[in-house]
């Protein structure tokens, strides 16, 4: 018990020191690598992101694959030599597209899709909106997903 109240009277003098200890004035100077002002200006709205991905991705006469991924990803890595070997055996049957969210605004399509986690697969046929496959995996796997995507 006697420890217990040295303890209270210990944390509430330093409680009530950092109080009314005057709190510094940060100066933040930005980063070389963020967003300034007028780039943030220019960017693209998200209607138009939209708009954009589904001219470019999503076609109304074939089916289409999109697989997203990150630099530095280490599952990408994994599933990337995976997805190309595939897309090569089924190139007939559908575009298959990579997009790496690290390069220009590709990040907004992995935003607006509501991809949370990469590798992420996802397979459009003719233009409906189809699955979102999340994850690595192998070869057997991604070609019973796309027979069963791709009918």
């Amino acid at each position: 018990m006697k420890y217990y109240i040295i303890a209270i009277a210990i944390s509430f003098f330093i409680g009530s020191y950092f109080a009314n200890a005057a709190i510094p004035d940060y100066t933040y100077e930005p980063y070389s690598n963020t967003l300034n002002v007028k780039a943030a200006l220019n960017m693209p709205t998200a209607k138009e992101m939209t708009a954009k991905f589904q001219a470019k991705y999503m076609s109304k006469t074939e089916n289409t694959v999109v697989y997203f991924k990150m630099n530095g990803c280490q599952y990408c890595e994994q599933y990337s030599p995976v997805y190309d070997k595939v897309s090569k055996t089924y190139a007939k049957r559908a575009k298959f597209y990579t997009i790496n969210v690290d390069e220009s605004n590709n990040w907004m399509y992995a935003r607006i899709l509501g991809i949370r986690g990469y590798p992420t697969t996802i397979i459009f046929p003719k233009s409906n909106i189809g699955e979102a496959y999340m994850g690595s995996y192998p070869e057997a796997k991604l070609i019973n997903i796309l027979e069963e995507n791709l009918k």
